[in-house]
């Protein structure tokens, strides 16, 4: 509801309007206060929860535009709890910021996000003997840059590209490359395959390195290491746990993990 001259709201009648259209605001205001009080709620909570989770996902490499967009919140909220200028919170954006969980997915394609990810996939691509030049025109991207961001000369990408890059490695996952060069690389490197981790996502995710070469792996027992995703998705509908699907398959129950991983991705994208 508008008037001619502007927007009643609570905040305007406090500040002396007596218009109907800012008495009813200030009523509806009112109304819910007074029964949030009645069923004991509490409309304002403690600010710590939440300035931690958005400190987390800052130190993740997201950006407060992004954690707001996601948390559906604005901006300036994000950067108050992260300056520590909040001590309480309104409990409905708490609960927001609490469970947001911001992915390349669900950001917008020309927003920056952390490259992490991103370059643990074409390196794991690499170990398992994908060269550069394929994962490239897979990716539908130039190889160029993409030689520059395995060598960690760049921290972001857009969030276009990182979905490229993992529509990519979801596809080329599914089975070993032929590169003895690519492969070799890698390894000299000290980069990992797809299964050295649990998040690949992560910066702080540290890679699994029980597994001495997943590539030489992959060549004896193709089987045991490329688990279908479709088919370790449609077995986990079903209700089984990873470790049934692992003994049906004939793998090891970490492979079934990573399985999942690559289905919710596929998902995603």
């Amino acid at each position: 509801m508008t008037t001619a001259d502007h927007t009643p709201s609570r905040a305007c009648y406090l500040r002396g309007c007596d218009s109907k259209g800012c008495r009813q605001a200030n009523y509806r205001y009112m109304s819910r206060y007074r029964l949030d009080r009645e069923r004991n709620g509490r409309r304002r909570v403690d600010a710590s929860p939440a300035a931690a989770h958005v400190r987390k996902l800052v130190d993740a490499g997201w950006s407060r535009h992004q954690i707001a967009t996601v948390a559906d919140c604005a901006e300036r909220t994000i950067v108050s709890l992260c300056n520590g200028h909040y001590p309480t919170i309104r409990a409905d954006i708490a609960a927001r910021i609490i469970t947001a969980q911001p992915h390349v997915s669900t950001v917008d394609a020309k927003s920056y996000v952390d490259a992490t990810g991103t370059i643990r996939r074409v390196r794991a691509l690499m170990y398992i003997g994908h060269p550069l030049n394929a994962i490239a025109a897979t990716a539908r991207v130039h190889r160029a840059p993409l030689g520059k961001l395995i060598s960690h000369e760049h921290h972001h990408v857009t969030a276009g590209y990182a979905r490229r890059i993992a529509a990519a490695y979801t596809a080329m996952t599914k089975l070993p490359g032929n590169s003895v060069r690519a492969r070799n690389r890698a390894q000299s490197s000290g980069w990992h395959g797809p299964l050295a981790w649990d998040d690949i996502d992560d910066p702080a995710s540290k890679p699994e390195t029980g597994w001495h070469s997943e590539a030489k792996a992959s060549t004896r027992t193709r089987t045991k290491v490329y688990a279908d995703p479709q088919r370790v998705a449609a077995l986990t509908a079903q209700g089984q746990s990873a470790a049934d699907i692992a003994l049906q398959l004939g793998c090891h129950q970490r492979i079934v993990v990573r399985a999942r991983g690559r289905a919710r991705e596929q998902v995603a994208a």
